[in-house]
């Protein structure tokens, strides 16, 4: 009887130099239309039921899983680094990348100040104001956070709050405190910065 290791050498030694080439090309973003239309030269409507079609192939999906695997391994991702990243997005708010100045405006904390926190920032952009001699007058910043209620939809299905098998009971209670005391935070600093324009 083969061993797994020999099991698996014949396995991959099924695949043709084309479908090793469309698991290379597929786990550089995920995408089996592209990666079959990459390799096969395919229009995208052919590419998308045949690509689907070479995914159920038990050696592709197997050469996909250990390149993946490696990829993985080499960027020193695991799961969780992910649930955590996740994590900072879900629970940042505005007050850890802000600040609400004396008139109620507000000012992007500076990368020192924000620390680990800038990782809830998406984009930030800059819109400058020039005089006739060209020199700058007016510095407009601006940014974008990234999607918390997606990354809060992601946490609850990793926990299980969204299908009703919740297997971490435990962590539900911390988690409403604090989205609760993030909602708080956020009102205060709305209405102080509303008594500031009265």
């Amino acid at each position: 009887m083969l061993g797994l290791g020999n099991r698996f050498g014949l396995l991959m030694k099924k695949l043709s130099d084309k479908h090793e080439k469309f698991c290379l090309a597929y786990v550089l973003n995920f995408n089996a239309t592209e990666a079959y239309s990459k390799i096969y030269g395919t229009p995208a409507a052919d590419s998308r039921k045949h690509g689907a079609r070479l995914m159920a192939k038990d050696g592709v999906k197997t050469r996909i899983a250990q390149l993946t695997k490696k990829t993985n391994e080499k960027m020193n991702i695991t799961r969780e680094k992910v649930v955590q990243e996740i994590a900072n997005i879900a629970f940042s708010h505005i007050g850890l990348v802000c600040v609400f100045d004396a008139s109620g405006a507000l000012t992007l904390k500076t990368a020192e100040e924000m620390g680990e926190n800038i990782r809830a920032l998406q984009s930030v952009s800059q819109d400058e104001t020039h005089d006739s001699k060209g020199n700058i007058i007016k510095t407009k910043t601006r940014f974008a956070m990234h999607d918390k209620l997606k990354a809060l939809e992601l946490l609850s299905k990793h926990l299980g709050l969204l299908d009703g098998n919740d297997q971490t009971g435990k962590n539900t209670e911390a988690i409403n405190k604090r989205l609760s005391e993030n909602l708080d935070r956020i009102e205060e600093k709305l209405s102080q910065r509303g008594n500031r324009s009265r």
